[in-house]
């Protein structure tokens, strides 16, 4: 595999695959070996097979910082910045010191086709929560909202979900995470225990209700 690394780095990419393939064929299940396969792919700009690639390479070890900056930067050479935003947060939240997941991010939330591409997007979703107003509609909202850190806004869209499916543990979570943003803890903790009682395996939601209560014990609350 690291010879194959040493031949892409020369622009030999027909010599590169044969030997990442070859790894491949030896370790069929180390995650570097796709995330190779997908900067290789993207650089021949054949998309799809890298996509594929590193998909499968993240779907192996969902762990691994560099798959979520490989996959990214991909997604943003392609044009795709609100998918690339996307999966630099999720690296970050794995390795928030990443110097290059860090690097990245900075580059495209200064980008303006990032603005745009997030203007459009949430524009897309309220235009649809108003003509099909449902849960899941809603509680993407709320997503976005909290993706922008508009923590109020994404309180209010998912207590709209929740006006259409009560105990919808999802939107109990957003609520959650959004009042722990705004270090609101008594509400955070409000809703993350409506979260976990409507769905006791939601593991996400009482991660987010721990961190409301620890934050408050920390404070003296």
């Amino acid at each position: 595999m690291n010879y194959g690394n040493v031949l892409m780095g020369k622009g030999d990419y027909k010599g590169a695959e044969e030997y990442f393939l070859k790894a491949k064929q030896e370790w069929p299940y180390y995650s570097y070996i796709y995330i190779n396969l997908g900067v290789l792919y993207n650089a021949q700009g054949k998309t799809a097979e890298a996509e594929s690639n590193f998909k499968y390479g993240m779907q192996l070890n969902a762990y691994n910082p560099n798959a979520y900056f490989y996959y990214s930067n991909m997604l943003k050479q392609n044009g795709r910045i609100s998918e690339a935003i996307a999966m630099v947060d999720q690296g970050l939240k794995l390795s928030p010191k990443h110097p290059a997941l860090v690097n990245l991010h900075a580059e495209l939330t200064t980008n303006p086709a990032y603005n745009a591409s997030i203007k459009n997007k949430t524009e897309l979703l309220e235009n649809l929560c108003k003509t099909n107003p449902t849960p899941e509609n809603y509680l993407n909202l709320s997503l976005e909202y909290y993706n922008q850190a508009k923590y109020l806004d994404c309180v209010h869209a998912a207590e709209e979900a929740l006006r259409l499916r009560p105990n919808y543990d999802l939107a109990y979570n957003n609520i959650c995470s959004a009042y722990n943003n705004l270090h609101d803890w008594d509400k955070a903790i409000e809703a993350g225990k409506k979260a976990v009682e409507a769905n006791p395996q939601n593991q996400l939601a009482k991660n987010n209700l721990q961190a409301a209560i620890d934050a408050k014990k920390s404070e003296g609350k």
